[in-house]
Protein backbone atom coordinates (compact mmCIF):
# COMPACT_ATOMS: atom_id res chain seq x y z
CA UNK A 1 0.00 0.00 0.00
CA UNK A 2 1.34 3.75 -1.37
CA UNK A 3 1.48 5.91 1.74
CA UNK A 4 -0.94 9.13 1.96
CA UNK A 5 0.07 12.06 0.60
CA UNK A 6 -0.47 15.18 1.65
CA UNK A 7 -4.18 16.88 -0.77
CA UNK A 8 -3.63 19.60 -2.64
CA UNK A 9 -6.11 22.27 -1.19
CA UNK A 10 -5.50 24.72 -3.99
CA UNK A 11 -8.49 25.22 -6.08
CA UNK A 12 -8.96 27.20 -9.32
CA UNK A 13 -11.07 29.76 -7.54
CA UNK A 14 -8.07 30.09 -4.88
CA UNK A 15 -5.67 33.19 -5.16
CA UNK A 16 -1.98 31.93 -5.33
CA UNK A 17 -0.16 32.03 -1.63
CA UNK A 18 2.73 33.55 -1.18
CA UNK A 19 4.69 30.83 0.68
CA UNK A 20 7.37 29.37 -0.89
CA UNK A 21 8.57 27.01 2.14
CA UNK A 22 6.64 24.74 4.59
CA UNK A 23 8.16 23.15 8.27
CA UNK A 24 7.22 20.91 10.25
CA UNK A 25 8.49 19.23 13.77
CA UNK A 26 8.76 15.85 14.36
CA UNK A 27 9.26 14.30 17.58
CA UNK A 28 12.56 12.66 17.52
CA UNK A 29 11.12 9.42 19.35
CA UNK A 30 8.87 8.67 16.20
CA UNK A 31 11.70 7.86 13.22
CA UNK A 32 8.41 6.15 11.12
CA UNK A 33 6.88 9.63 11.00
CA UNK A 34 9.61 11.29 9.95
CA UNK A 35 9.98 8.76 7.04
CA UNK A 36 6.44 8.91 5.62
CA UNK A 37 7.45 12.99 5.85
CA UNK A 38 10.57 12.31 3.59
CA UNK A 39 8.33 10.56 0.99
CA UNK A 40 6.02 13.92 0.44
CA UNK A 41 9.65 15.49 0.00
CA UNK A 42 10.39 16.98 3.68
CA UNK A 43 14.03 17.07 4.29
CA UNK A 44 15.34 17.12 7.94
CA UNK A 45 17.48 20.64 8.28
CA UNK A 46 18.25 19.94 12.08
CA UNK A 47 16.86 19.06 15.63
CA UNK A 48 15.44 22.00 17.96
CA UNK A 49 13.59 21.39 21.37
CA UNK A 50 11.08 24.21 21.01
CA UNK A 51 9.96 24.61 24.64
CA UNK A 52 12.70 23.84 27.90
CA UNK A 53 9.73 21.11 29.24
CA UNK A 54 9.02 19.87 25.59
CA UNK A 55 10.45 16.61 23.69
CA UNK A 56 13.08 17.00 21.10
CA UNK A 57 11.55 17.12 17.54
CA UNK A 58 13.50 16.79 14.08
CA UNK A 59 12.78 20.16 12.32
CA UNK A 60 11.81 19.15 8.44
CA UNK A 61 11.79 21.54 5.46
CA UNK A 62 9.83 21.41 1.95
CA UNK A 63 9.81 23.58 -1.27
CA UNK A 64 6.63 24.19 -2.23
CA UNK A 65 5.28 23.89 -5.78
CA UNK A 66 4.96 27.57 -8.03
CA UNK A 67 1.32 28.43 -8.45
Amino acid sequence: MAPASPSNSTTPSSPPRPEQLTTLLVDTTHPRVQTLYETWGYHKIGERQPFPDSPLHTVMLRGLPDA
